[in-house]
This record gives structure tokens, C-alpha cells and sequence, in this order.
């Protein structure tokens, strides 16, 4: 596995048209796992 050398920060706004659903699908959730696998800083 290599290791994590940088960083890129991505700014920036999103004007969308229809609605935005932000995260992972919800029909497989596993034991311990993600629900929504997004970063929100």
C-alpha cells in the first residue's frame, strides 16, 4: 500500500437543478460499515 504523499483541497460551489442526494446507496449496509461515505468538513 503507498503511503500518502499530498494533499489536494478542492473548493468551490455546486449550483445544481434537480435535487442532490449526497452519500452512498442505502440498500447494502454491512455491520460496522459506512452509511454515508462522505467527508464534511
Amino acid at each position: 500500500m503507498e503511503k500518502l504523499t499530498s494533499k489536494i483541497i478542492i473548493t468551490g460551489k455546486i449550483e445544481i437543478l434537480t435535487g442532490l442526494h449526497i452519500g452512498g446507496s442505502k440498500s447494502s449496509l454491512d455491520i460496522g460499515g459506512v452509511d454515508l461515505n462522505v467527508i464534511k468538513t
